[in-house]
């Protein structure tokens, strides 16, 4: 180590009127001494196993998403970061949206006759919320609480929302959803929904419901089609309509048009287009006019396939050509049926941001 030296510099004082005279010392560093420049400040080391630790953390924190039961009825939301929006079952069509702000989720509600606001809080263990509404306009809060529907693990539902196909007195009654029911019977884990529409209205009530669910559901919608929609009431429910009922619907496993041409143009397309982020499901049909007990046996063994073997929807699709080749656009030589023309439609992945 180097050593230190001093130099002497003559200093006079002044003190009350008085002169005095001394010498001052100044250390100096030894010039022979290794000058070392300070350091920077480096940024503290990433540590991957605490940052995934972390993420991980955020992710198990409780949210809105998922089915709830509530005194309004059953109600599911979906949460994206920070935005909430959902549906819940009164009055046949009601819509909230809203955003998380200091803990609480503050919303907008919107029913058939009424609007209005509100807010959710969360219980620690995210299996419940509390909460209030008011009426738009109105100065009384009213109490709104929920509770989280539990999925009943190994279930799965088949729900066929079916148009009557008699036109008149003089046919004789059968339904496809009938059929359906009484074969999927023997699988205790299968429960089978039947309903039957007549017009839009209703079309789009009972689609709707299928929000409600709790565990993953194949629908099936049994009717006469066409290209650009499904005729009924005196007119075509298009995309558009199909779409609202549908979204939100993220435990959808499967959607299928069980009738003709509904998969022929762009209808599939136009609903995934409509659903936006909300298509989260693909789409099955026919491009042709297909033959009522040839649809019939295609369908039998496509569902058995995803309700009692359990496979995804495109293994599902795969098998079902491979098992039975008309259901796809060759015919086995010699044989009656024309090919059905299946087609099965999956969304877009979602974009990296």
């Amino acid at each position: 180590m180097g050593q230190r030296g001093f130099s002497w510099y003559p200093v006079w004082l002044f003190l009350l009127g008085s002169v005095s005279a001394g010498w001052w010392a100044v250390a100096q560093a030894d010039p022979r001494q290794e000058v070392v420049p300070p350091q920077p400040t480096l940024p503290a080391a990433s540590n991957p196993a605490s940052e995934k630790k972390n993420l991980e953390a955020k992710r198990k924190e409780p949210t809105f998403q998922g089915l709830w039961e509530t005194n309004f009825g059953r109600m599911r939301l979906r949460q994206s970061e920070q935005t909430v929006t959902g549906r819940y079952a009164y009055a046949h069509g009601s819509r909230i949206e809203g955003v998380l702000k200091d803990g609480k989720l503050q919303f907008t509600y919107t029913e058939p006759n009424a609007q209005g606001e509100g807010w959710f809080e969360l219980s620690g263990d995210g299996q419940r919320f509390s909460g209030q509404w008011r009426e738009k306009g109105g100065a009384a809060w009213k109490p709104w609480n929920g509770r989280r529907v539990r999925v009943e693990p190994g279930i799965m539902w088949l729900v066929v929302v079916e148009a009557n196909w008699e036109t008149s007195l003089a046919d004789h009654e059968y339904s496809f959803g009938q059929m359906l029911r009484t074969y999927f019977a023997r699988d205790t884990r299968v429960r089978v929904r039947h309903r039957f529409f007549s017009d839009e209205a209703s079309l789009k009530r009972w689609l709707s419901e299928v929000t409600y669910l709790a565990e993953p559901v194949v629908i099936s919608l049994s009717t006469h089609g066409l290209a650009n929609g499904i005729p009924s009431g005196g007119k075509i429910v298009g995309a558009s309509s199909l779409a609202e009922c549908l979204r939100d619907c993220d435990h959808v496993k499967l959607f299928h048009f069980s009738s003709c041409l509904a998969m022929k143009d762009q209808l599939a397309d136009d609903i995934m287009k409509e659903l936006g982020t909300s298509a989260t499901f693909p789409i099955s049909g026919y491009a042709t006019s297909v033959d009522w007990a040839g649809s019939a046996v295609i369908e039998f063994m496509y569902f058995d396939l995803l309700l009692c073997r359990r496979l995804q929807p495109k293994e599902a699709a795969e098998q079902l050509v491979k098992l039975l080749p008309y259901a796809g656009d060759k015919a086995a030589e010699g044989a009656i049926l024309q090919p059905a023309g299946f087609r099965i439609k999956f969304p877009e992945p979602a974009k990296k941001p």
